[in-house]
This record gives C-alpha cells, sequence and structure tokens, in this order.
C-alpha cells in the first residue's frame, strides 16, 4: 500500500503514529521499509513484524525444514533512512515531522520535544538535508523564459564572533529568483565571482530569452553576448521603466523597446534575508550552505500539510529498502 498523497499537521500527525501498528504502516506506505521480504534461507516470504518487548521493526521466519527450523531474523531498520543511529522509530518520525514542520532556529524545541541531545539533533538534522539535497539534484531546472524576468544577484553570508568585531571570511552564494514566481528560483555556492564563473552559473540555470534583472556588478557586462537582455539596477536607485518606445536616458539601465520593467530585486533580496535569518553562524563551509539552501528550496515547493509526506516519501528514494 503505498502513499498517494496525505496532508498533515503535526497534531494530526502525531495521532496517526501514536501505536506501534500506526508506524509500521506510515514507514511501509511511504516506502522507508518494505511490507515483506523473502527468507534467504528457504525463500518463504516474512512479513514485518514489531517486537514489542524490544520495541524494535524485523523480519523472522520460523519454517520447519527437514531436520532444523529456519532462524532467519533481520531487524527492519538496517540499511534504511531509520536505520542511523541514536533514536527510536518513535522518535525519529516525530524529530521527522518537526524537523520538517518548523523553521529555523528549533534545536531548543527539537531538544525538549524528543528529548535528546544537542549533538544528536545537528547530526539528524544535517542527515534530513541530505535527503533534501538529493531531491534538489533530482529537480533542478532552468527558470525564466521569454516573456519571464528573473532577478539576480550574489550575497555573502559570514559571521561575526561574539555578534561583534570584524567578520569572519564567509561564503558567497549567486542566485535568482522568477519574478511572479517566487518557487522558481535557484541558488548555487560560488568560489571566484569572475565573469566567466557567473555566465556559466546563468546559462546552466536561465533559460535563453529571459529578461535578468541584476545590479551593476561589472562582470555581468558579457551577459548582452549570451541571448539574455539585461537590466542593470544602482543599488541606491529604485527605477521604474514608463517609456513606450526607444531608449531611456538613465545610467546603468537598458531594455527592449516598448517593454515596461521595474526594475528592482526585492525578491532576490528578500530570499538572501530570509536564509541569513534562518543559516546558523556556525559551521560555515559549502556542503553547509548548499544543505542549508536545499532545505528551503524542498520546503517552498510544497503546501506545508505535504511536507512530512514528501520528506519521508524522498528519504525512501534515497535509502531504499533492501529486499
Amino acid at each position: 500500500m503505498a502513499c498517494v498523497g496525505c496532508d498533515n499537521t503535526m497534531v494530526r500527525f502525531i495521532r496517526s503514529v501514536d501505536t506501534l501498528e500506526s508506524m509500521k504502516d506510515f514507514l511501509v506506505s511511504h516506502g522507508i521499509v518494505r511490507d515483506t521480504v523473502n527468507c534467504p534461507s528457504c525463500g518463504s516470504i516474512c512479513n514485518l513484524k514489531f517486537n514489542i518487548g524490544k520495541e524494535e521493526l524485523a523480519y523472522g521466519c520460523k519454517k520447519q525444514l527437514d531436520q532444523q527450523k529456519c532462524n532467519f531474523f533481520r531487524r527492519a531498520k538496517k540499511d534504511t533512512f531509520i536505520g542511523a543511529p541514536h533514536l527510536s522509530v518513535d522518535q525519529i518520525l516525530k524529530f521527522c515531522a518537526l524537523w520538517c514542520i518548523l523553521p529555523n532556529p528549533r534545536q531548543k524545541t527539537l531538544i525538549a520535544e524528543i528529548k535528546i541531545k544537542a549533538r544528536i539533533v545537528v547530526y539528524w538534522s544535517n542527515f534530513c538535508r541530505e535527503v533534501c539535497l538529493d531531491w534538489v539534484y533530482d529537480n533542478r531546472r532552468q527558470i525564466g523564459g521569454p516573456g519571464k524576468v528573473v532577478e539576480i544577484d550574489g550575497s555573502k553570508f559570514c559571521r561575526q564572533k561574539y555578534k561583534r568585531g570584524r567578520l569572519n571570511e564567509g561564503q558567497w552564494v549567486f542566485g535568482g529568483v522568477e519574478r511572479g514566481n517566487a518557487r522558481n528560483f535557484f541558488v548555487v555556492t560560488v568560489e571566484n565571482r569572475d565573469a566567466e564563473t557567473l555566465v556559466n552559473i546563468i546559462l546552466q540555470w536561465i533559460l535563453p530569452g529571459t529578461t535578468i534583472v541584476s545590479d551593476c556588478w561589472k562582470d555581468y557586462n558579457s551577459l548582452e553576448n549570451e541571448d539574455f537582455v539585461q537590466l542593470r539596477a544602482n543599488h541606491s536607485v529604485e527605477f521604474v521603466d514608463t517609456a513606450e518606445s526607444g531608449d531611456i536616458h538613465i545610467k546603468n539601465l537598458r531594455r527592449l523597446a516598448g517593454e515596461h520593467v521595474t526594475v528592482n530585486k526585492k525578491n532576490i533580496e528578500k530570499k538572501w534575508l530570509s536564509r541569513k535569518y534562518s543559516v546558523p553562524v556556525f559551521g560555515l563551509n559549502k556542503r553547509h550552505f548548499e544543505g542549508h539552501f536545499a532545505e528551503h528550496i524542498f520546503k517552498t515547493n510544497f503546501p506545508r500539510s505535504r511536507l512530512i509526506c514528501e520528506f519521508f516519501k524522498r528519504a525512501a528514494v534515497l535509502y531504499p529498502p533492501p529486499h
């Protein structure tokens, strides 16, 4: 029985997995574990059972062979998403559900609700972000297209020691948001901010014919040779193009004749602002940022009520249960 898409609030989810049998049904329906496996010794079908005494899911076979019983036994958690250490099945379900629903910062809530240590919260949070990264890699798509406007910008994520003093070396990220559809966006970490790097990123993520709104960064100049229309907005001024045709005489602004385009970058700057509030001030490395942005991208692509369902279904794709 595969899940075809369940809607869950946090309260509804907790109620739906409040028994051992309901937990087993949820894990099976979302592909985390298999309902049955074949016994490697005798070939019999072994059903998934919850060992109440040890509170663990397992497969077992006690079929009588010629002179002895088949004693096949295997824990269902082995080599699956719920096979990672530290947490019971009940704790894993509740942790992942809370992790999906709650925004950052949520560490104190997870510690209090799941009754676990901070280091386990960090371990499992990174583990959950790997699931989001896998989904993002499989669902990458170009945004924009003819008649569409995409705002692009770069931003540096860095931290201050004890919230004061000089900023430590951080991580540059580059991204774009399609105007009118905030779910269509991309974010990538960059080591070099030269023209070649940025142009290659834009060619990879933005469809030809897109109108691009950028700042006055000189490295964007070469985009004019890449089948894109470039608009450059000065950060200190909000430009509104109301001309009907021909060139307009505003420094650092270019457009196609007859187009009406408001040149600002509020959408992409909102993305940076929201991410900077939620990205912790430790572990500033490329993988760390990719994980946090993947979490953001994953969560913005599904309704809140579908997050828990889609997360576990993706976890089953990343860690398919063995036969």
